[in-house]
């Protein structure tokens, strides 16, 4: 009886080390999950700096410098924001001509290579994008006196454009392109003329056609 009652009093505790505590039961639930192939961060960067540089060809030819923000807000159509400047003196008018843009893009990737990775026509590394631009912009253009006190004149014009680029992934936060576009900016055209600084009673177009590179840094 007594042998009895001690085996009774002594199972639960013997029970309990009979399963040593680092032994784990293989459940479903615990069983290893095949990693997610749909990595968001397969995506890349969202947005980008760069710069870019090129020609203004118009009523003034000069060379031209500006920066730009990339932003891919949908899959297919991304945004860049831009400024530039171009410069052209002229020494026998003793006159600088000037203008400043800023304005926006829409880029939308056509070429199939583009994708995947070719959101708004960021391509992936190793891979090009080929598409299309649209957009508007306003000018601050103006003649400026190289030498003297005369005054300065300036006007502003607006524009919308269209052209085509094309965009070559380096690496996953690096890419560089082209892009040729085609502008239409309407306003009132200034002038020199001795100490007299005007602009043009009516309105007037100017066709200007642009050749760029860019470069753009991805974060």
């Amino acid at each position: 009886m007594t042998f009895t009652t001690l085996l009774l009093a002594l199972g639960p505790a013997l029970g309990a080390t009979a399963l040593d505590p680092t032994d784990r039961v293989s459940t479903p639930e615990a069983a290893p999950r095949p990693a997610d192939t749909r990595d968001t961060t397969d995506e890349g960067p969202r947005w980008g700096i760069g710069a870019r540089g090129g020609v203004w060809s118009g009523e003034h030819r000069a060379p031209s410098l500006g920066g730009h923000l990339r932003i891919q807000p949908w899959e297919r159509v991304g945004i860049e924001l831009f400024e530039q400047s171009a410069a052209r003196p002229d020494l026998r008018a003793d006159t600088l001509w000037h203008a400043h843009v800023i304005g926006f893009h829409l880029l939308i990737p056509v070429l199939p290579h583009g994708r995947p990775g070719a959101t708004g026509g960021r391509p992936a590394p190793g891979a090009t994008a080929l598409g299309a631009t649209v957009g508007a912009c306003v000018a601050a253009e103006a003649l400026s006196p190289l030498r003297d006190d005369r005054p300065s004149v300036v006007d502003l014009r607006f524009a919308p454009h269209a052209g085509v680029f094309i965009e070559r992934g380096i690496n996953r936060h690096l890419s560089a392109g082209l892009r040729a576009t085609g502008f239409v900016y309407a306003g009132n055209a200034p002038a020199l003329d001795g100490w007299s600084a005007t602009t043009s009673n009516r309105l007037s177009l100017d066709p200007v056609g642009e050749v760029q590179a860019t470069v753009t840094l991805w974060r």
